[in-house]
């Protein structure tokens, strides 16, 4: 399922945004995975706390962290 045609799709950068945006992926991945399905979630999200919050919930997570500025990140998610 792609993302973005769920109710995330009008979400923009604020934080709040983005928080909620992780959370609403991490609870995806986590029914996904109690289901034995994997899941593969690329998410942009700066901010460690909700990170975490996902990491508690999900078994299976691994990050990958990739360093790019606000205005690249912007200028590729509308490419």
């Amino acid at each position: 399922m792609a993302m973005s045609c769920a109710p995330t799709f009008r979400m923009g950068f604020s934080r709040e945004d983005r928080d909620t945006n992780i959370r609403r992926i991490g609870w995806v991945c986590e029914v996904l995975s109690r289901n034995d399905i994997v899941a593969i979630a690329a998410a942009t999200s700066p901010f460690r706390e909700v990170c975490d919050e996902v990491r508690a919930r999900v078994g299976c997570f691994v990050e990958v962290f990739v360093d790019v500025s606000l205005e690249t990140a912007m200028k590729e998610t509308y490419s």
